[in-house]
């Protein structure tokens, strides 16, 4: 739809002199009488082509044509208000993994008076801490509560929070976290023009509910009455109750007398919901691991399964063996601060149980085992060194790499015996395995923790370790992308996002962004990151470009999770980088070579032609999707095309008519007719689909193009593809013979 006015100054003047006024005497000379306002009929871009001269409706009534101008208004806001995914509402309902723990009896109750059918409350404050499960309790909330009405997720795609950008639809329960302390940090105004949203929404049957963290909520007061009502989850789920409910949910019941252990239960009691739930991974995992080591002897790449020596416990040793998967559960979920506190204590300080502070070296060499697990030996003391001399360069100022000196290292002990202290098994062939269920996780977790001078210097060393030809998975992308989830701070993903750029490591940025991406309390922090990047130099769009390439082919990736990537696509061709357009559309056309992924491309025309986006994603779309075909026809020709004649004819008008933008129309186009050289209906076909978005002078340069393009392609008569073109394009020049050899 046209952001212009269909009506003009001098329009509005007949409009005010139209009107009746109490005083004016009716006028007898129909003549003399001002012509009344006419309102042209609204333009519809579905249509494909602009309004005819035809009668238009005329319109005396003010309200009427103050409807219309509110209408337009909501149409031209639309364009600019945020983006959303719509929830299954009754994927909520039915799942098994949702309870209602009697800590949220309270809010819950107040949040569903909140919700009655009728009721006043426009939008609904649901004030958390972090961690607390907020989220779950909204989406669930609305599922059960806000009936016949659309659920739609919205992302906070934004700089601060602007009242101004979210939607206004009938019927529908919008839900948007704001949790973020860069970019959902709010002032004043956005909460006291919250009242006057909340009375829009009511007015066409929809609500919002809005998660607020207590972090961000400091210094203000959110009004209260007026459509808004606040309701606050003050404590998370019982963490126990949580595990067991999960465990069972995702139909491993038999696990649950694992975690009912004295030891299980220690180490789960206190924990957040988000706490908890990861320690249903962890006990997941180590199931999962305990299978394969049952029924996969054979296979050398699982830790564990390497032929063992004596194990020789040290230090943090537990207090018994992991021999078992009760065991193997206990020590994964333990807390191994206390055993630390001594490890990472003072070398001065006495031993405590024949425990004693490691030396700087013998720390480098632990967290190098944690971080690796399984390596070769000579993996494991080249990066254990390379560790040491960066925090001897960070500690004594800029010297050479190579310290510490090699006199140094020759009076200290062997490397072998410092991995058997440390309880890593070397086979016979030097391979060191560190399977330490839950410690080595933890290993690293304590030294960030406790040593933040270090924290630099952990993530530089990290994505600096040599990319070797190993059997092995790469171990920074796990290692970093554990301490990013466990803190859970965008921070964290951006200096690391520095630094991989820094060391031409963009491959690492993807895979650490990857796995942050499928963490969900992570995710939305780093999509927002992901769009900041987008708008960044070269080298993170292109890493941009394939985080979303992965996300949109991965079988595993939600609907959500899919347009959360197509968004990100879109901000990336908004710009005029030829490279990364190139890269974007190689992406389409694998999204268009499939149909699960395809309603994708679909979506972005649809934006483009329908409602009136920026066209740049949009053409690109239509571009990859004349790649498919369909039987005889290219799938857009086809019945299975999704789009109306008039819709697609401006599409294809538009990428003729731009062919700087979209060079490669000329060529797909060539290739449909090409493809069906020797099917003359079919090519009789396309020609006549073709040719009315080839018409008109904007356009000549691409039926030049296309008619020389197709000069040596003939048909099973005999004439050449690009007389058939031709003769669809113009056939009164092509009836004329001297026009038509000219």
């Amino acid at each position: 739809m046209s952001s212009e006015a269909p009506w003009t100054p001098d329009d509005l003047d007949n409009l005010l002199a139209s009107v009746p006024t109490r005083n004016r005497a009716r006028e007898t000379d129909v003549e003399s009488r001002p012509t009344q306002f006419v309102l042209p009929p609204p333009y519809d871009p579905r249509s494909g082509h602009p309004p005819q001269n035809t009668p238009p409706a005329r319109t005396t009534n003010i309200g009427v044509l103050a409807n219309r101008i509110e209408n337009f208004n909501q149409e031209t806001r639309r364009r600019d208000v945020l983006d959303g995914t719509e929830i299954d509402r009754a994927g909520l309902r039915d799942s098994p993994a949702f309870f209602l723990p009697p800590e949220w009896s309270s809010a819950w109750s107040a949040g569903a008076e909140a919700l009655r059918p009728n009721g006043t409350c426009g939008v609904l404050i649901v004030v958390s801490r972090r961690g607390y499960g907020v989220t779950t309790f909204a989406q669930h909330l609305a599922a059960r509560h806000s009936t016949d009405s659309v659920l739609l997720d919205l992302e906070a795609d934004w700089s601060h929070p602007s009242v101004g950008r979210l939607p206004i639809e009938p019927r529908h329960t919008l839900l948007l976290e704001l949790k973020d302390p860069e970019t959902d940090r709010f002032d004043s105004g956005f909460m006291h023009h919250l009242a006057s949203y909340a009375g829009k929404l009511r007015q066409c049957g929809s609500r919002l509910i809005l998660t607020v963290t207590i972090e961000l909520l400091k210094g203000h007061h959110p009004p209260s009455g007026a459509g808004i009502e606040v309701v606050r989850l003050t404590a998370p789920p019982d963490a126990q109750q949580l595990v067991e409910h999960h465990l069972k949910a995702k139909g491993h019941a038999s696990l649950i007398q694992y975690v009912r252990s004295t030891s299980a239960r220690n180490s789960i009691r206190g924990r957040d919901a988000v706490e908890a739930v990861r320690c249903v991974e962890t006990v997941l995992q180590q199931w999962s691991a305990h299978q394969r080591q049952r029924t996969g002897p054979g296979d050398s790449s699982t830790p564990g399964l390497i032929a063992r020596p004596v194990r020789v416990e040290h230090l943090a040793s537990p207090t018994a063996p992991p021999d078992g998967l009760q065991s193997e559960i206990e020590l994964a979920l333990a807390d191994w601060r206390a055993d630390f506190d001594v490890l990472f204590g003072d070398p001065g300080e006495r031993p405590v149980a024949e425990k004693s502070p490691l030396s700087l070296s013998d720390r480098c060499l632990l967290l190098t085992l944690a971080v690796h697990r399984v390596a070769p030996a000579s993996v494991i003391g080249a990066d254990a060194h390379a560790l040491e001399a960066a925090v001897v360069t960070e500690s004594d100022g800029p010297r050479p790499v190579s310290s510490p000196s090699l006199g140094t290292i020759f009076a200290r002990r062997g490397l072998r015996p410092r991995l058997a202290a440390m309880s890593a098994e070397v086979d016979p062939q030097d391979r060191v395995t560190f399977d330490r269920p839950g410690y080595a996780e933890a290993v690293i977790d304590y030294a960030w923790d406790n040593f933040p001078p270090l924290r630099d210097v952990l993530l530089t060393w990290l994505v600096h370790l040599p990319i070797r030809s190993r059997a092995e998975a790469d171990p920074a992308p796990r290692a970093l992308s554990a301490l990013i989830l466990r803190h859970g701070k965008a921070e964290h993903l951006d200096k690391v996002k520095d630094l991989t750029v820094d060391a031409n490591r963009a491959s690492l940025l993807v895979d650490v962004t990857e796995q942050v991406l499928a963490d969900e309390h992570m995710s939305g922090t780093a999509w927002r990151l992901l769009t900041k990047w987008a708008k960044q130099g070269k080298p993170l769009r292109a890493v941009v470009a394939d985080v979303c390439r992965r996300v949109l082919t991965s079988a595993d990736s939600t609907p959500r999770a899919r347009r959360l990537a197509m968004t990100r696509v879109r901000n990336l061709v908004q710009t005029d980088d030829l490279d990364i357009r190139a890269q974007v559309l190689d992406i389409l056309d694998g999204l268009a070579g499939t149909t699960d992924t395809r309603p994708l491309l679909v979506r972005e025309v649809d934006n483009w032609l329908v409602k009136d986006w920026p066209p740049s994603a949009g053409r690109l779309a239509l571009l990859a999707l004349m790649s498919c075909t369909d039987a005889r026809l290219p799938w857009l020709l086809g019945a299975n095309s999704p789009f109306e004649d008039t819709q697609l004819r401006r599409g294809l008008q538009d990428l003729f008519g731009n062919l700087a933008d979209s060079a490669e129309a000329v060529a797909r186009t060539t290739a449909w007719l090409r493809a069906r050289a020797a099917d003359p209906a079919a090519a009789d076909i396309v020609a006549g689909r073709v040719a009315p978005s080839l018409r008109g002078r904007s356009r000549a340069p691409a039926v030049v193009e296309l008619l020389q393009a197709l000069r040596e392609t003939v048909l099973p008569d005999g004439s050449r593809a690009s007389d058939l073109l031709f003769e669809r394009i113009a056939p009164e020049a092509a009836s004329d013979p001297s026009l038509s050899n000219r």
